[in-house]
């Protein structure tokens, strides 16, 4: 499987950045006319209003700019982001039905999300500003100490580019240690909270805690290790207004000597003392950004080491009588027929290919694969511990994709045994807070409401109510629905 994420530069983003780019551009400029019109109000015997005046609105466009820039670019990165959750949020719905425990990891990537939006705010954004930042700064200091001030504003880029070559195996190792410990540690926290019971029960808080304690140290010991490293870099920057500012006294009387004022010689190394630390930023954004991907193309792999393929198809498929299921040109039932399976490996591996939609499964000898995913899961309804219900309203709860209208629902709800005015149904229903027999109507009733055409119950919840099959059976008789019952091995 090829790992195709969505592209940085497209539709708005594309425009953005363009935007963002001229901002930067126009950044640098107001950088260096700061520079001239400081140059000439110090130089001036009396500051001529004219000079001050250019020198005011340069510094208020030049704050302006920085602001607006920095708005944009903190949008810019919030949108990729997203686009990069839409892409993974359809990606874990695929995954889902090849492989539940992909599905779930795949939504769970925030700090790999987080990297990447703060590749595009920092790293992408952030570096153009810093190198146009870097452009402005050298011609603010040859405007105010010509060549020499050039090669003192050069002097903390000329320090960063080998120390970050230098640096950037260990830096990615330690990195990526971090975000290990700090996976670790977040897993533990949520296995905690489900196992909480469990070590109440025994009386083992203490034990809890130790356990809790050791990978947060852990955290720290791998946090500490890679600021070690990142502060030698983000050390430069600061080193680069003084050591300018050493090259200048030493560069002082050089032929011709230096005759600017030192504010305007300290302001363009302080701008270039900024550029830097943007440039180191960058730096790391973008190595964290290359520890994202890997992960997220190492899940993707994943889920496409696993057998088979979600429908794709195209072709609807309506509401209707009970239609025959074919699994390798096998009947499995008969239309309008109440078949009995037991719940063996034969029945698990039918079960897979159902929820995969897969090609050799045919309905009234229609290809699973060639109808539409969402159709195809309302007309073969399969009604199992496995397909969990959603957290949300009883609309919602029982009308994924396609809300059902109330009368269906009210019926779905009677035959299932459930009451519409229970105070369990009521607002927002969280099914972790439902007990396994309520959950067990509520997923019964809400394949009912998909009007399906072939109804599959793998449920032992479901099994052991002789009233709920007493219903099934007059609906199947009634609407020639085909039910799959699967009971016992």
């Amino acid at each position: 499987m090829i790992f195709h994420p969505p592209p940085v530069f497209e539709g708005d983003r594309k425009a953005a950045f363009l935007a963002l780019a001229g901002l930067a551009a126009l950044e640098a400029v107001t950088q260096i006319i700061l520079a001239g019109s400081l140059r000439a109000t110090l130089h001036a015997a009396n500051a001529s209003l004219i000079a001050v005046a250019i020198l005011g609105a340069a510094a208020i466009a030049h704050a302006a700019i920085y602001w607006v820039r920095g708005t944009f670019s903190a949008r810019f990165s919030h949108a990729y982001a997203n686009a990069v959750r839409e892409f993974l949020g359809q990606q874990a719905i695929g995954a889902a039905r090849l492989s539940r425990r992909v599905g779930v990891i795949t939504v769970r990537m925030t700090s790999d999300l987080n990297a990447l939006r703060l590749w595009a705010d920092r790293g992408l954004c952030g570096g153009i500003a810093a190198a146009f930042s870097l452009v402005g700064a050298m011609g603010a200091a040859h405007i105010a100490a010509g060549m020499a001030g050039v090669i003192a504003a050069g002097i903390g880029p000329g320090l960063i580019l080998p120390a970050a070559l230098i640096s950037l195996s260990p830096l990615r190792r330690a990195i990526r240690r971090r975000r290990e410990a700090r996976g670790l540690l977040s897993a533990r926290n949520g296995d905690l909270a489900l196992e909480a019971p469990v070590w109440a029960a025994f009386g083992l808080r203490a034990r809890a805690g130790r356990r809790m304690s050791r990978l947060g140290r852990n955290y720290a010991q791998a946090s500490v290790a890679e600021a070690r490293l990142g502060l030698v870099l983000r050390a430069l920057p600061a080193l680069a207004l003084p050591i300018g500012v050493v090259v200048l006294a030493l560069l002082r009387h050089a032929n011709p000597p230096i005759d600017a004022g030192w504010a305007g010689i300290l302001f363009a190394l302080s701008l270039a003392a900024g550029a830097c630390a943007g440039l180191v930023s960058a730096f790391e954004a973008w190595i964290e950004r290359d520890i994202a991907w890997r992960k997220l193309r190492q899940l993707a792999d994943e889920a496409a080491s696993t057998d088979g393929a979600d429908s794709s198809g195209t072709l609807r498929l309506a509401p209707g009588p009970g239609g025959q299921l074919q699994m390798d040109g096998v009947a499995v039932t008969e239309a309008g027929a109440w078949q009995t399976l037991p719940r063996d490996g034969a029945w698990r591996s039918l079960r897979g290919r159902l929820l995969r939609a897969d090609r050799a499964i045919t309905l009234d000898i229609i290809s699973a694969a060639d109808i539409f995913p969402r159709d195809w899961a309302r007309r073969v309804a399969i009604c199992a511990p496995e397909l969990p219900l959603i957290r949300g309203s009883l609309e919602k709860l029982m009308g994924i994709g396609s809300p059902a209208n109330p009368r269906r629902r009210s019926q779905a709800l009677a035959i299932a045994g459930l009451d519409p005015d229970d105070p369990r149904l009521s607002g927002i229903i969280d099914p972790l807070a439902l007990d396994h027999d309520c959950a067990a109507r509520l997923r019964l009733a809400r394949a009912i409401a998909a009007r399906p055409r072939l109804l599959v119950i793998d449920d032992a919840w479901i099994g052991a109510d002789p009233a709920i099959k007493a219903r099934l059976q007059h609906l199947q008789s009634g609407k020639g629905l085909t039910i799959l019952w699967i009971g016992p091995e």
